[in-house]
């Protein structure tokens, strides 16, 4: 989330010692390889969509995941910050290493503040955010602006552990958070110690078919108040004019699935205006065309759901031939007979329409997502074992 600072610590005091106790007692199993592939990076889901510890995404259903049941203090930790927790792993960088310099560039990290909580650390250990670097304690509570490049830089001869929860926050929080920033972030931390948690809260809800374009113009203005060379004309023209067409559909239609062929026609049209268009930075390193993509025009339309499995009769060879009929056709997407009353005589044509749909592969993390087109799409650099396109 966009904050008007980099760091804040919060007013909320945790116990590391029983942190820590339970993750040494998790097996080395339970780390998994980092969602964005980031070498020396492993992590352990905790909360993730529908309980699946290996599903990355950060929309659906969130649910605790079988590791979590095993940690009352973590889970403690994640409800007493009084708002409803969405993704949420250990995340651990292993002894000399680090997590490069990036951008949280996804519209969910426009809505959802991440919460660190240290677990495992040591003093030499930093987090940077644009210029500003910190080290955060164990016992102690953060949230920081994700909008900025960050990073975080392990010189330690052993890893650092981090609890990472991500919320859309509530008041409740926010308090903590105004109250931290009072205190400031140097001495000693404020705030209650977490014991035992209330109820825990989780993001159940499915996203809507198709954002609201009231949505839309928040990450539009966001945008244009983040160009480092202020807002341009060309850049002013094509957000109106996406917000209009979205708009113009959205009183028309709503969120109807029916509707999701016209939103998509929508994307692709202005998708081809950002490809025609001069680029133009943003202060914290990005460009005005991947902002566009990555809060408007690919998170507009949710992911679809899983197609149902097919049933075995649809795999079945092809019907006979009915008694009587004087001929049968099954020629490509088109089938007829011939002979008898009514529509016994008439032609049948099945048409299959291809639409770019691309918010599946848009809900996958950024190394799947390189993965399944063979180059990082950071830098365009095909993979060695890439088959050749």
């Amino acid at each position: 989330m966009r904050l008007d600072t980099t760091f804040i610590r919060l007013a909320l005091r945790v116990d590391a010692a029983r942190l820590g106790e339970e993750v040494a007692a998790l097996p080395e199993a339970a780390w998994i390889p980092h969602p964005e592939g980031a070498p020396g990076n492993t992590c352990v889901p905790l909360v993730a969509s529908r309980g699946n510890p290996l599903d990355h995404a950060t929309t659906g259903p969130m649910a605790t995941t079988p590791i979590l049941e095993t940690m009352p203090y973590h889970r403690a930790v994640l409800a007493s910050l009084g708002a409803p927790i969405g993704r949420t792993r250990l995340m651990r960088i292993e002894a000399e290493g680090k997590l490069g310099l990036h951008v949280d560039t996804n519209r969910y990290w426009q809505e959802h503040l991440r919460v660190h909580a240290p677990v495992l650390t040591h003093p030499g250990v930093t987090f940077t955010c644009e210029e500003e670097a910190v080290h955060m304690a164990p016992g102690e509570v953060w949230v920081f602006d994700t909008w900025r490049r960050h990073g975080v830089d392990n010189p330690a001869d052993r890893a650092r552990v981090h609890l990472v929860i991500d919320t859309v926050g509530s008041s409740a929080l926010w308090r903590m958070i105004d109250e931290g920033r009072a205190h400031g972030n140097t001495g000693a931390a404020t705030g209650a110690l977490v014991d035992v948690g209330p109820a825990l809260a989780l993001e159940h809800a499915e996203p809507l078919a198709t954002t609201a374009p009231w949505l839309h113009q928040v990450m539009a203005d966001g945008i244009l108040r983040d160009l480092a060379e202020g807002p341009t004309p060309d850049a002013e023209r094509l957000l109106r004019d996406l917000i209009a067409d979205w708009h113009a559909l959205w009183v028309m239609h709503r969120d109807d699935p029916s509707a999701r062929p016209l939103y998509q026609q929508v994307v692709t049209h202005y998708e081809q205006r950002l490809v025609q268009m001069p680029d133009a930075p943003l202060a914290n390193g990005g460009g005005f065309a991947d902002a566009v993509r990555q809060l408007l025009l690919r998170p507009g339309l949710a992911p679809l759901p899983p197609a149902p499995a097919a049933h075995p009769a649809a795999h079945s060879a092809p019907p006979r031939r009915p008694a009587g009929r004087r001929g049968w056709g099954t020629g490509g997407p088109a089938w007829s007979w011939r002979g008898g009353a009514g529509l016994d005589g008439g032609s049948f044509v099945a048409v299959q329409t291809w639409v770019h749909e691309l918010s599946r592969f848009e809900a996958h993390t950024r190394a799947e997502r390189d993965d399944v087109i063979g180059r990082r799409q950071a830098d365009n650099e095909e993979f060695e074992e890439a088959p050749r396109s």
